[in-house]
């Protein structure tokens, strides 16, 4: 398991939180954003379960019960999306050079960590920390 996450944190530099630790922990529950992807989020069957797995599912709720907390998964579309329900706030891209984000109508973030397949872009390095 520790050569797994060793690997995947080289390989899969993709989690990006919106909120700090002794937040999470005083709601008491990690709210993980994602997407179905590869073997990273894999979605349930309705039939045998209601639980989501794969590798960044199990990895985030694992890390949910190291800090002491519920894992709530929380599926998202697209990219673009999901980064929304991330940072609580509307924004377009305008592909100048650089980038410029505007930033648009506020929100409460829906989740507290974005943990699937990301790529790193200038772009959204501007609008969230990546890990």
């Amino acid at each position: 398991m520790i050569k797994a996450l060793f690997i995947f944190l080289i390989l899969f530099p993709v989690i990006a939180m919106a909120q700090d630790l002794d937040e999470i922990k005083s709601r008491g529950i990690l709210r993980h954003i994602g997407a179905p992807y590869g073997n990273f989020v894999i979605a349930p069957d309705k039939k045998k379960s209601s639980k989501y797995s794969g590798f960044s599912a199990d990895l985030m709720r694992l890390y949910a019960k190291s800090i002491g907390v519920r894992y709530e998964f929380i599926e998202s579309t697209d990219v673009h999306t999901m980064i929304e329900d991330l940072i609580g706030t509307n924004f377009n891209i305008q592909q100048y050079n650089p980038f410029r984000i505007r930033y648009g109508k506020k929100s409460t973030p829906k989740g507290d960590v974005i943990a699937t397949g990301l790529t790193v872009l200038d772009w959204r390095k501007q609008v969230v920390n990546f890990s």
